[in-house]
């Protein structure tokens, strides 16, 4: 898609979109699962809601795809190898969304083989437990930080190329090193600081809705060849 206005609406478009799946997925449809007492019980209680979760991660992935596949017509010849990370980085993120989505799935499945069992072995079934909740979070923490970095590479591009207001792109990529930094905690024996995932959702729900409204700035060739004509 070679339009700049609708490259960027359709790209505004998939920014709310990320929004809303990613807030559904963890607050509405995921909260009922890890409630009191926790998924080992729950799953099973509730596999509408796991099915549509392990759909929604990995449409949230296509939808990060389809984010670099509209990119790629603008950025590939003004800045070639940001435009290949950005490629390379939303492919990485669907791998991790349908490893996730399988994670999630197989919440339900031992949930299910806990809550039918006659006589539970309790303490089995704590670590089967601890192992699948361990491969989730994992998988989890790994694509969200994925994402973080295709962020951080989108604002770059909004920034370099002034493809909307460059103050968008600088809080952007400041918002996208806060998301990446309390994401990476895990890794390291710490916890998520939550609040710092949210100066990432401003930026993307106010790049959203500057795209719906104005899309991509031209490049300054073409600006220059409409003025004249």
């Amino acid at each position: 898609m070679n339009n700049p206005t609708h490259a960027g609406r359709l790209i505004g478009g998939l920014l709310l979109a990320q929004i809303t799946v990613g807030l559904g997925i963890n607050f509405v449809v995921l909260g009922p699962v890890f409630a009191e007492p926790g998924f080992l019980t729950n799953a099973a209680a509730y596999p509408l809601h796991i099915s549509v979760a392990a759909v929604s991660v990995f449409l949230s992935g296509a939808l990060t795809l389809l984010f670099a596949i509209t990119m790629w017509p603008l950025a590939r010849s003004r800045s070639p190898s940001t435009a290949l990370w950005l490629m390379a980085l939303s492919l990485i993120g669907v791998t991790l969304g349908v490893i996730e989505s399988a994670t999630v799935l197989s919440m339900r499945s031992l949930s299910q083989a806990y809550v039918a069992a006659t006589t539970a072995n309790e303490e089995l079934y704590g670590a089967l437990r601890a192992l699948v909740a361990a491969g989730k979070n994992w998988t989890h923490y790994l694509h969200m930080m994925i994402g973080g970095c295709t962020a951080l590479v989108f604002y770059m591009l909004v920034f370099r190329l002034s493809l909307a207001p460059r103050m968008l792109g600088g809080f952007g990529m400041v918002a996208a090193l806060s998301q990446l930094s309390t994401v990476a905690m895990p890794l390291f024996g710490g916890d998520v600081i939550y609040p710092m995932l949210l100066p990432l959702a401003i930026s993307h729900l106010i790049m959203a809705l500057w795209l719906l409204a104005k899309g991509f700035a031209p490049a300054p060739d073409e600006h220059s060849h409409r003025h004249e004509s």
